[in-house]
């Protein structure tokens, strides 16, 4: 823990010295789903059924680092857990989730306010879980997805450190590969892979919110 905390230390503190920008972006999430189902018959009295309940977290950082006016580089870490409770069957499956996705980003044009940028992002993630059933616990699937995506971007720099910026996906390139390793009842293990490309040009809905995302990122350095 020391090596790491003396090491963000001394990268902070080059960074600091070299007069470079350092952006920060990326995405926190907490969500949690559940109810009951009730049957009234026609004689008798109500039944209450628990539905599965889940709960899912998610901290996706991003740091980024502007190496001249025209290039950065940055990398994006996952972090993610859920857990789906069943209580019919008095099953509880856990999934952990870490991930890495390095990217770099050629501006085009970078004005004041207005910046144009393409953005290619190389992604790689590793889930695996874990299944409880009435108190013995066994191991589940490990999936390995690899991703490569390239989009265009556009940014508004709302003030001299706050920049507004937006994915437009109507035009995109996307290679992917996931793999599923799965252990048999006979101990064999089973690995699937699939493999998917697509280059998309699409100008009938551009219009539609589908085809924007809007994020931000914050300058902790600026030149």
């Amino acid at each position: 823990m020391k090596k790491i905390t003396t090491t963000i230390i001394a990268v902070c503190a080059v960074i600091s010295m070299s007069n470079a920008q350092l952006f920060l972006g990326g995405s926190v999430n907490f969500a949690t789903t559940g109810g009951k189902t009730k049957t009234q018959p026609t004689t008798g009295s109500t039944v209450t059924v628990d539905d599965n309940k889940t709960y899912n977290t998610t901290f996706a950082p991003k740091i980024g680092l502007l190496l001249s006016e025209k290039l950065a580089v940055g990398t994006n870490l996952i972090v993610g857990n859920s857990i789906n409770n069943n209580p019919n069957n008095n099953t509880s499956t856990y999934t952990g989730t870490l991930g890495i996705a390095p990217f770099a980003r050629y501006y085009a044009v970078k004005g004041e306010k207005f910046k144009i940028f393409a953005e290619a992002e190389l992604g790689l993630t590793r889930s695996a879980d874990r299944v409880t059933n009435n108190g013995t616990s066994t191991k589940g699937d490990v999936r390995i997805a690899r991703g490569l995506n390239v989009c265009p971007n556009f940014a508004y720099a709302v003030t001299p450190k706050l920049d507004l910026e937006a994915r437009v996906n109507f035009l995109n390139f996307n290679v992917t590969s996931n793999i599923t390793k799965k252990e048999l009842l006979n101990g064999d293990l089973q690995k699937t892979t699939s493999n998917s490309a697509n280059f998309t040009v699409d100008a009938d809905n551009i219009l539609t919110t589908g085809f924007i995302t809007i994020g931000a990122t914050y300058k902790l350095w600026t030149k």
